[in-house]
């Protein structure tokens, strides 16, 4: 099962959206900044998340299994980070940087609509 995901971004004078990583399936990632300095390694198990924190300056990330790791920007999912099961590095973890070069998601996953705890739509109704 699918279910759709809104865009959207911040409006004039909000803050940036954060950026959120979720793993579809099993994804090994480190998140580090640019001297190489590790913040976060771990392997995300199916729908885990994770958020760097705010005042981490310019984080980028390398992903293993790259195919099952996707970012989620405000309210809009985009990935994967990569093909299939091969490993992406050095990748900025920066909100306009992604947009610009990941597709947008239309159709979340299951597992990754329920990580963000978004319901299904409802079923359309016939109108005649």
């Amino acid at each position: 099962m699918t279910v759709a995901v809104a865009s959207g971004s911040a409006a004039p004078g909000q803050e940036a959206p954060g950026v959120t990583i979720v793993a579809e399936r099993a994804a090994w990632i480190r998140v580090y900044r640019a001297d190489k300095s590790v913040i976060f390694e771990k392997i995300l198990e199916t729908g885990e998340t994770y958020s760097p924190p705010p005042e981490t300056s310019a984080p980028l990330i390398w992903a293993g299994n790259s195919g099952s790791a996707y970012v989620r920007i405000g309210d809009q999912l985009r990935g994967p980070l990569g093909p299939g099961t091969k490993a992406v590095r050095d990748v900025p973890l920066d909100p306009a940087a992604l947009v610009g070069s990941l597709p947008a998601v239309s159709m979340a996953p299951e597992v990754i609509s329920r990580a963000f705890d978004a319901a299904a739509p409802a079923a359309p109704i016939a109108v005649r």
